[in-house]
């Protein structure tokens, strides 16, 4: 049967000590990677949103320029400036969604290197509590 001794129960008390502080810092590294993962799905899903917006208000604008082209002549002055107002619309909403979806990528790629930083900092404290331990 093997005696404890204090300089065992010492070798142990740091040993849990150790285990607590690796996992901790793993976990942290866990969260960090997660919500990188997130803001990256978010920018692409965002891109994906843009081009679906665009394709919607480009679909609007040629159904109206077709309307135009075949009842144009049945129309009044008043309905044409109407319609070619709306063409203004659809081109403004096209050009505010390139504004904002660029704006929203600029955020997120902010936010993104904040947390890229502070991963990379969470892993080189981790590398120096690694090497401190294996004094």
């Amino acid at each position: 049967m093997e005696t404890t001794t204090p300089e065992k129960v010492y070798v142990q008390g740091i040993s849990d000590i150790d285990e607590i502080l690796k996992d901790v810092q793993s976990e942290g590294m866990d969260s960090l990677k997660g919500i990188i993962t997130d803001i990256e799905t978010l920018m692409e899903q965002r891109q994906s949103l843009s081009k679906e917006i665009s394709n919607d208000l480009e679909k609007v604008k040629m159904d109206l320029s077709n309307f135009l082209s075949v009842k144009w002549k049945e129309m009044t002055v008043k309905e044409l400036m109407e319609l070619k107002k709306k063409e203004i619309e659809i081109e403004e909403g096209k050009i505010n969604e390139k504004l904002n979806f660029w704006k929203d990528v600029a955020n997120l790629k902010r936010e993104l290197r904040i947390h890229i930083a502070e991963f990379q900092n969470k892993q080189n404290q981790q590398n120096m509590l690694t090497n401190l331990m294996d004094f």
